[in-house]
């Protein structure tokens, strides 16, 4: 009975491969779009310092939280999977708490930075804090 049931079979290489190709291609695209609209509407200086202020953002995201979001997909499924699932939901929480606290870090270093570069004011700096507070957070919660 147990052999007639089939076991499903993971997506291939090449359908993972062409689907982040895409994915690359739409952010890609996005990012074009997005270059060209605050381009049109601003100065270049402006453009610079948006420019810079998403890379800002993308880095401090990238430092602490994605890290913790790859530790999490590794780990908490590997003890989950040796059969523990005590351990494997103390290791997600402790996970899940480092990089909420690391996005809270990052963010705020990251909004002092620019402020500190180009003499934001609050506004702005907050608007900063909460984009690379929200880029931690989405690499956080997509593991």
């Amino acid at each position: 009975m147990a052999d007639d049931i089939a076991t499903p079979q993971p997506p291939g290489v090449l359908r993972t491969g062409a689907l982040s190709m895409v994915a690359l291609a739409a952010l890609g695209l996005t990012r074009l779009i997005h270059g060209s609209l605050v381009s049109r509407a601003t100065d270049p200086q402006t453009y610079g310092r948006v420019g810079v202020l998403i890379a800002l953002t993308t880095i401090a995201s990238l430092l602490l939280p994605a890290g913790v979001a790859s530790s999490t997909a590794k780990y908490v499924p590997y003890l989950q999977g040796g059969g523990d699932p005590d351990v494997a939901r103390a290791a997600y929480r402790l996970l899940s708490r480092l990089g909420l606290a690391g996005a809270a870090v990052f963010g705020v270093a990251a909004a002092a930075l620019a402020r500190a570069l180009f003499a934001l004011d609050w506004a702005d700096t907050a608007q900063v804090a909460a984009l690379a507070v929200a880029f931690s957070l989405y690499s956080i919660d997509k593991s």
